[in-house]
């Protein structure tokens, strides 16, 4: 099977189940693992060549999230079939894996990667039972203006041992006055495309954030975004860095 993913998660899906040989092309922000960097690029993440996905004659092209709607019709009119993967919590997220391990005929494959990503959900779970309070966490996703993480970040805030400023829905603008009210332990900067480049100091030097909690105590933590942004095999990697920043008395 020839693919053209236009995501990076479900990049990575394909690569953890075991597809990583079927992918034709890839966005420019395909970066993990290693090796998909090597394959044929079709644009960016809205900015989709297609052109370039033409000359690839895939037989499925991936999409995901409403952000790609447009991508997705576009590539349904010009006659390619489209898997649309738009995952809105952790339960959905295995969801994906699954769907993508049927479309490639490799659902043991799929399997294996639930599996290992429950298991070390419950290992992170285990490890912060007890701790000796809930830290209030905000994260935030984007900055101009900011916007506070949705999807499936408040329930790995949750499992991590935290309790995140809003508990469900998608990620969406927030004012200052509702962070001061929830006046976080710690804020999780991890904006969209900018992996590890997101600058703490501009959350720091804000008008009006100097009184919340996290500011003044220095507890704004930058994440590779790709950890918590990516509804993929690695999530659960960004879960564990979650519970070691808010919990590190539980990992010393």
């Amino acid at each position: 099977m020839r693919i053209v993913s236009l995501a990076p998660s479900n990049t990575e899906i394909l690569y953890a189940i075991g597809a990583g040989d079927q992918i034709v092309g890839v966005t420019t922000f395909c970066d993990y693992p290693p090796e998909a960097k090597a394959k044929q690029k079709v644009g960016g993440w809205t900015n989709v060549d297609y052109d370039a996905i033409r000359a690839l004659a895939p037989d499925v092209v991936i999409t995901s999230t409403s952000v790609q709607d447009v991508a997705a019709q576009k590539c349904r009119e010009m006659g390619f079939n489209v898997l649309h993967i738009d995952p809105k919590n952790l339960s959905e997220v295995f969801d994906s894996v699954h769907r993508l391990g049927q479309l490639v005929g490799m659902q043991s494959g799929a399997e294996l990667v639930v599996q290992m990503m429950r298991l070390k959900i419950d290992e992170v779970v285990k490890r912060v039972e007890g701790g000796s309070m809930r830290p209030r966490v905000y994260a935030e996703e984007w900055h101009k203006p900011p916007f506070v993480c949705g999807n499936w970040i408040p329930e790995l805030i949750q499992l991590a041992g935290g309790e995140s400023l809003i508990n469900e829905g998608r990620s969406r603008e927030v004012a200052l006055d509702e962070v001061k009210a929830f006046d976080p332990h710690y804020m999780i900067v991890t904006w969209c495309g900018f992996g590890e480049r997101a600058q703490a100091e501009l959350i720091k030097y804000r008008e009006g954030w100097e009184d919340v909690y996290a500011v003044k105590n220095g507890r704004i933590f930058v994440f590779d975004d790709s950890y918590l942004n990516r509804p993929g095999p690695r999530l659960v990697d960004g879960l564990e860095l979650l519970a070691r920043t808010i919990h590190p008395e539980m990992f010393s």
